[in-house]
């Protein structure tokens, strides 16, 4: 071992030794904002679907887990669920964290190849690397086990090349974050497994008290991945040494920090969890459609909720009733750069909605921004006046009370209150006309298919309906 390897190795080393002057340069305090959209994958918030009355409730939270669990079995996108966004949210990785994360795993592999091939100089300093790697976001970790592999093997490369404190140091690292932890039978060689009984004994006693309290209140603690509880929140025996703890409370800005916990000790802590701007969009949104608001209305609190969120798309449908018992899912596809994809899926009352294989690839090749130049439907011969209005409508039933015919649109007067357009919005003539008009499209699309107002005639041969606009 040369005189520069040894000048590395003292350094680095220093680090398992000084925990408590290493707090403050792993980690700190971390701000739990939303994690900016990743260029690479197609983030899509799930508003919940609406139900035309309280029968249809259960299929559409059953609709509601198929798109989740489409969208996280298509390549390159990744679910938001507006019921659960601040959980999901929170529990998303910054790029520049998954990339150190998987650097970290990169490491622990080459070391451990080196370690086996008794190369200690590279064992060690790979592995150092990989513990350095962690320990910087060591509040993001959703379980400590990659850094117990790597602490494990480090300090095993250590007593190989005779730091044998430096290998103790290490085995209480490991024990500060697992307490309990246990080696698997055979891991470690007889030196290493004597060194880690020693560091066992050694933590016994070592352990303080922790308080954790936030404004509001019965945010769920989490140290190193584990679950402790609400607050507030009283610890009275936490190893010693560095932790991840994060809180996270639905609806609120989650919070995440490396602490440091001192033997006979206690650690106060206080956070401020802020409300999260994204669930608040997203309650807008949900209030412009139930109330039936008008188009561009809608379109902005899509766009101010999908903005929000850090997400790339939106997908946002409702389940209606047809005539004669049938029913049907529609739905809207925002893309980021404003153009929309329209589906609609009939089912019938005896049989649970499901998803079709086609409407899987149509959404994969949406959120690629693969599509075509105009509007036509998915499937060969599929009547498209058949859209989110449906087909042209059918005579009506005999009613047992006939009701006055509406006046026609263009000689209606406008009284209080009334908007003089609002005959229009019922006429599947206006909407096949007004698809063709770019400009439009997008807002007359949430208009029509997401407004509490909205109808849907029975088609002649509905099955699924797709359609497109390019602004």
């Amino acid at each position: 071992m040369g005189p520069a390897t040894q000048l590395r190795l003292a350094t680095t080393l220093a680090l398992l030794l000084a925990a408590a002057t290493g707090a403050a340069a792993d980690g700190g305090a971390s701000p739990g904002k939303s994690p900016a959209p990743s260029a690479r994958r197609a983030l899509v918030l799930l508003v919940p679907t609406r139900a035309a009355g309280a029968e249809l409730e259960e299929a559409a939270g059953d609709i509601d887990h198929q798109l989740e669990q489409l969208l996280a079995g298509t390549k390159g996108a990744e679910p938001l669920p507006a019921g659960s966004l601040g959980k999901a949210l929170f529990a998303r990785l910054p790029e520049e964290i998954a990339r150190d994360f998987q650097r970290a795993r990169q490491e622990l592999a080459a070391g451990r190849q080196n370690l086996l091939g008794l190369d200690l100089d590279q064992a060690l300093e790979k592995l150092v690397s990989a513990r350095v790697l962690l320990r910087r976001h060591l509040q993001w970790l959703p379980e400590p086990a990659p850094l117990v592999e790597v602490l494990m093997a480090l300090a095993e490369a250590l007593e190989a090349a005779g730091y044998g404190e430096q290998a103790l140091a290490a085995y209480r690292e490991v024990l500060s974050l697992v307490p309990d932890y246990v080696p698997d039978p055979g891991q470690l060689p007889s030196r290493c497994q004597k060194l880690f009984d020693h560091a066992l004994e050694q933590a016994r006693d070592l352990a303080g008290k922790l308080l954790v309290d936030s404004q509001p209140g019965g945010a769920t603690v989490f140290l190193d991945g584990m679950r402790l509880g609400q607050t507030p929140l009283v610890s009275d025996d936490v190893a010693e040494g560095l932790h991840g703890l994060s809180l996270w409370k639905e609806g609120h800005v989650g919070q995440r920090r490396i602490v440091e916990v001192k033997t006979a000790e206690t650690t106060r802590l206080q956070f401020d969890l802020p409300p999260l701007p994204a669930t608040r969009a997203v309650q807008k949104l949900q209030q412009a459609l139930a109330h039936g608001d008008a188009a561009d209305e809608i379109l902005r609190r899509a766009l101010q909720a999908r903005q929000a969120a850090g997400a790339s798309h939106l997908l946002l449908g409702q389940l209606v009733q047809l005539a004669g018992g049938r029913r049907a899912w529609t739905a809207v596809l925002l893309r980021p750069d404003g153009s929309y994809l329209r589906f609609a899926v009939d089912w019938t009352a005896s049989q649970p909605l499901r998803l079709p294989p086609s409407l899987a690839t149509e959404i994969a090749r949406a959120l690629s921004g693969v599509r075509r130049k105009a509007a036509e439907p998915l499937i060969a011969g599929l009547d498209f006046s058949a859209s989110l209005l449906g087909s042209p409508a059918r005579p009506p039933a005999p009613a047992t009370e006939p009701q006055p015919e509406p006046a026609a649109p263009a000689t209606a007067t406008p009284g209080a209150g009334t908007r003089w357009w609002s005959g229009l919005l019922s006429r599947w003539w206006f909407w096949t006309i007004a698809g063709g008009l770019a400009a439009g499209a997008l807002a007359t699309g949430l208009a029509v298919g997401l407004s509490s107002g909205s109808t849907v005639q029975d088609p002649d041969r509905l099955v699924i309906t797709i359609e497109r606009s390019v602004p």
